[in-house]
């Protein structure tokens, strides 16, 4: 795996302050000359659960702000620190930290060993195998202050380093999840990691490329340790022990019902942010309302007129995505199917009736049983063939996956399983099962999607209840069932696609309202152009950037809401 883009300018991306990583981890050692300050058990947040060795020979102290552990030469047993306390981190994730080297005069392969698992405990032993999902050894030349790492695969197996001198930032990066991760480095180059792979900066180096991890089917990972082993006699300091989560990708349009009991709320003509552009019926028999924060649709039995809501205000969705919502049915004593069609395609207006085939790229019905609450799906092809889902009951997330990209993309279930779809193809989930694979769409012509439609049919007699519409990209690393939060209050996305010529839309959510400055920069700091500055209410946006007459290269976007900031890497590529 190769940089796809080598930029002549480095900047470093892979830090806890790149825009949307958390760092749920994050321990310096500035605030005590007390080794026992750092841990506790169990551990408090930012803490150890212990520090410790087994026996003399080992010196455990705090020096200059670094953690330093002294080996004597011929010490012949252990010593460690780990977190045994879970960690919450996501499928995509890095650990970093700071190390030097010194006292080496003999060349030695695993002075100590770094392992990330789950179900650790505060020994002085190796973890279980089976608990451990990826290890790193750090090995010293007969060069003092020279140090490299060698990451492991299964046993004993898998890459040795170089070696590097004096104080190092080491960055570890680790994919659990079934997708392709693709990340920016220290480097500003922008690198690919698959499913079950790890990575190994050293400094501003790619050291150790695509390794395999030691346990691929090992999910669940929160715990590490770091475990020193017999005869060194060299003294390792540490600092700025850090586990960044590396981020999913926010919506590019997100309703939920929540926030007012007025239906009108919900829509205006050429919608806003996370808005409907039309809720609306053609006549008598429909009656639409907001109860305990959804959208209910009742419709009499013999109502012969249409109702429906549309966007049709262009949302900005990328070539594959998942459109996902909240769906309960009720008063169903008959079986029907079509009681309502979702239609997703571009060039659609706010009426009532179906928009010309020609533009709808994919269609999904919605069919009742006999069994009052029972529904399924009808994943349509072209015309009225398709795929008949089984029936469901109950409230349930009903995740459509579709793919206009032009290759197969992989993604992870709601279920946390790894899940192919073709291209011109769509999944439907219905809660954590696939009830409809790989269906082909109904115009695999069409592209440029930005609209959809949901119409409802005549003589049903049955109540409908909506909640929570995302459509999501399915960029690399992304899974249909991520949770999208944010500590500062918004999240600010990928722009994509990246990198851009010219043109490219950068998505950010903001979960409460505020003054938001959004603003594009050069490498020099110099301000490019300011592309939002004003009050917004919460809502999923989706401003363009056109880069047309700017040379290529490396843009800085930062979005600010109140006092907090983030911001993301964009390359320009002519």
């Amino acid at each position: 795996m190769t940089s796809r883009y080598l930029p002549i300018v480095s900047v470093l991306l892979l830090t806890g302050t790149t825009a949307l990583a958390q760092t749920p981890f994050k321990l310096d050692f500035n605030q005590s000359a007390d080794v026992s300050a750092y841990w506790a058990t169990p551990a408090g947040p930012n803490q150890l659960d212990t520090i410790a060795s087994e026996g003399s020979g080992t010196a455990i102290s705090i020096d200059g702000g670094e953690l330093m552990v002294a080996r004597d030469q011929f010490v012949s047993n252990f010593a460690a620190f780990s977190r045994s306390t879970d960690i919450a981190l996501t499928e995509t994730f890095m650990f970093s930290f700071d190390l030097t080297v010194s006292g080496n005069t003999g060349a030695m392969d695993k002075t100590f060993l770094i392992s990330l698992g789950n179900g650790f405990i505060n020994d002085l032993n190796n973890p279980p195998s089976a608990n451990r999902y990826a290890r790193l050894g750090v090995n010293v030349s007969d060069v003092n202050g020279e140090f490299g790492i060698w990451a492991y695969t299964a046993g004993t197996a898998g890459v040795k380093t170089a070696f590097f001198t004096g104080k190092q930032t080491v960055r570890w990066v680790l994919n659990n999840s079934a997708t392709t991760l693709t990340y920016l480095g220290p480097d500003g180059g922008t690198y690919t990691l698959a499913s079950d792979k790890h990575d190994v900066w050293i400094g501003n180096t790619l050291a150790a490329d695509e390794v395999d991890v030691a346990a691929p089917g090992l999910t669940g990972i929160s715990d590490f340790k770091v475990l020193f082993y017999d005869d060194p006699g060299y003294t390792f300091r540490f600092d700025n022990l850090t586990f960044t989560n590396l981020p999913p990708v926010p919506p590019v349009f997100s309703q939920s019902f929540s926030g007012s009991a007025d239906v009108d709320a919900y829509w205006s003509v050429g919608a806003g942010p996370g808005l409907f552009d039309s809720i609306a019926t053609e006549g008598a028999g429909t009656t639409l309302s907001i109860d305990n924060g959804e959208l209910v649709v009742a419709r009499d039995q013999f109502v012969s007129s249409f109702a429906g809501f549309t966007r049709s205000t262009d949302v900005p969705m990328t070539d594959a995505f998942v459109f996902s919502f909240d769906l309960t049915v009720s008063g169903n004593t008959g079986a029907m199917d079509k009681t309502f069609l979702l239609s997703l395609g571009n060039g659609f207006i706010n009426d009532l009736n179906n928009p010309p085939s020609a533009n709808r790229y994919a269609r999904l019905g919605v069919n009742v049983s006999d069994v009052n609450g029972e529904f399924g799906i009808w994943a349509y092809t072209a015309g009225t063939a398709g795929v008949k889902t089984a029936f469901f009951s109950g409230k349930q997330t009903v995740r459509w996956v579709l793919n206009n990209t032009g290759e197969t993309v992989t993604y992870r279930g709601p279920d946390g399983s790894s899940n192919t779809v073709g291209n011109d193809k769509h999944d439907v989930w219905i809660g954590n099962t696939l009830a409809a694979d790989e269906v082909d769409v109904a115009a695999p012509a069409l592209t440029n999607l930005t609209d959809f439609k949901v119409l409802f049919y005549d003589d049903p007699g049955y109540t409908f209840r909506f909640d929570n519409f995302d459509i999501t990209p399915l960029q690399v690393g992304t899974s249909v069932s991520d949770e999208k939060q944010a500590a500062d209050g918004f999240v600010l996305g990928q722009n994509y696609p990246n990198p851009f010529n010219p043109v490219t839309v950068i998505p950010y959510r903001l979960d409460q309202a505020g003054q938001v400055t959004m603003t594009v920069y050069n490498l020099l700091g110099q301000t490019v152009t300011t592309l939002v500055n004003a009050i917004q209410p919460a809502g999923s946006y989706a401003p363009s950037f056109d880069a047309t007459g700017l040379s290529s290269g490396i843009y800085l976007v930062r979005l600010q809401l109140g006092s907090a900031v983030q911001t993301r890497v964009m390359i320009l590529n002519k």
